[in-house]
């Protein structure tokens, strides 16, 4: 997560004032060194990402991310911890095929606007109509779209 990006996010949340002071000191306030082989690098400054460990890691990134289903128009969105899903439902492969590409596709925009990058991991299930062949069909469209 890039630190302004956050910092912009928690003021539009009205988090302002000495709690967005604390979180200014707090996020830029780390370093990481890396040790090759015996030899320690010298340390730089983290300026993208959350300290692991604790329970502040998982609510900024909740809080980073929960503007995302404000700019998806054709799905439905579950967001959990890490992790987003997207789902549609459609009478058609090709509609389905539109309606879920049209939203993947703003969801990249999302994240380049957010500096983020994307690990799609594409389900596509077919429980209204049960029917496998449609199932495929879908995933194969999506793949190579």
């Amino acid at each position: 997560m890039d630190h302004e990006t956050l910092l912009n996010k928690l003021e539009l949340l009205d988090i302002r004032t000495s709690s967005k002071v604390w979180f200014m000191v707090y996020l830029p306030n780390h370093t990481q060194t890396l040790v090759y082989q015996g030899v320690q690098s010298t340390h730089w400054p983290v300026a993208i990402g959350i300290p692991q460990g604790g329970i502040l890691r998982q609510l900024l990134f909740i809080i980073f991310i929960n503007d995302l289903p404000d700019h998806l128009k054709h799905t439905y969105t579950h967001l959990y911890a890490k992790d987003t899903a997207i789902y549609h439902s459609a009478s058609t492969s090709a509609e389905l095929k539109d309606k879920i590409s049209a939203d993947l596709l703003n969801i990249e925009i999302w994240c380049v606007a957010n500096k983020l990058t994307l690990n799609l991991v594409l389900v596509v299930e077919s429980a209204t109509t049960g029917s496998k062949s449609l199932s495929k069909q879908c995933a194969t469209s999506l793949n190579s779209a």
